[in-house]
């Protein structure tokens, strides 16, 4: 950070403010016109000093390694804030960035204007028919998703990723962003749903990149069954007709399952994929989100 001697002669020098009292220095230093945007003193460091400080970084580092490695779980070690919370510069960066907080707070109630979480409150609701349960599916939901054996995966397998469901326009449909990675390789989805009223049920479009079409367009409706979802539609496949299904259950204000199941028509449908979601939370969000994983 900038010794003298090697900083060019023609850079400016910055005022000098010696104080042991962080709260009122860090104020008055960054103010400043002149600040150039660190504290310390520059005619100070040394390379001993670095090489000190990085090799304190790495025996850290190293310990972390083994402690992980040896079965330990990394959650519930110490943070950098636990550690540090009473340091005076770190307390006193804190009381800055608070000010800082409620002077913005206040400009933006003296000026009307609203914040994204504001504006997103009263669309953050479906307005289509239907259980309440699918407005408590809005958001963001880290998923586990189990294939049983089948001719193209004579093993089964897992796979782990993402769903992502927002309310669509005026809340009268509703979308969902599907990514997923498993031992296949990955898997990029979007839905769209919406009511149909002469059906009774919710018509969809799922386009995915394993469909060479693009995108699929439902020709039966999902319908609500109590507080589970359920679409189930025959299909022809190579000639011959297969019956699809996804149901939707257990849903809660934390997790949710989704049941895929396939099979001849007329007889019992065998469940092939098993997908079991849990709500991440509201800071992992970036929109508020809904959808329906119907394909």
């Amino acid at each position: 950070m900038g010794r003298p001697v090697i900083m060019p002669a023609a850079y400016p020098k910055p005022a000098t403010y010696a104080s042991y009292l962080w709260d009122t220095t860090l104020g008055k230093i960054a103010k400043a016109q002149d600040w150039r945007g660190y504290f310390g003193d520059p005619s100070l460091s040394t390379p001993q000093l670095g090489e000190q400080i990085y090799a304190q970084w790495l025996s850290q580092g190293k310990e972390l390694i083994s402690q992980v490695l040896a079965g330990s779980d990394y959650r519930k070690l110490p943070r950098y804030g636990d550690l540090y919370a009473d340091d005076p510069a770190d307390a006193a960066v804190k009381l800055v960035n608070a000010q800082l907080s409620s002077q913005h707070e206040a400009w933006l109630k003296q000026h009307a204007v609203i914040n994204e979480s504001e504006r997103t409150t009263t669309s953050e609701k479906l307005k289509m028919p239907g259980s309440d349960v699918q407005n408590l599916m809005l958001g963001s939901w880290s998923t586990h998703v189990s294939y049983e054996p089948t001719p193209e995966m004579p093993k089964g397998g897992d796979g782990t990723g993402t769903e992502i469901w927002r309310p669509g326009p005026g809340g009268l449909s509703v979308i969902e962003e599907y990514h997923e990675k498993n031992d296949k390789g990955d898997v990029e989805g979007l839905g769209v749903a919406w009511w149909d009223g002469k059906a009774h049920g919710q018509q969809f479009v799922w386009c995915e990149n394993s469909n060479p079409d693009g995108c699929y367009v439902s020709k039966e409706v999902a319908k609500w069954e109590d507080a589970n979802l359920a679409w189930k539609e025959e299909q022809e496949n190579a000639g011959k007709n297969r019956v699809y299904s996804e149901v939707f259950r257990d849903v809660s204000p934390t997790t949710f399952t989704q049941v895929l199941g396939e099979g001849q028509p007329g007889e019992p449908l065998r469940t092939t994929v098993t997908i079991r979601a849990t709500k991440l939370p509201e800071s992992t969000m970036n929109a508020p989100s809904a959808e329906t994983d119907l394909r």
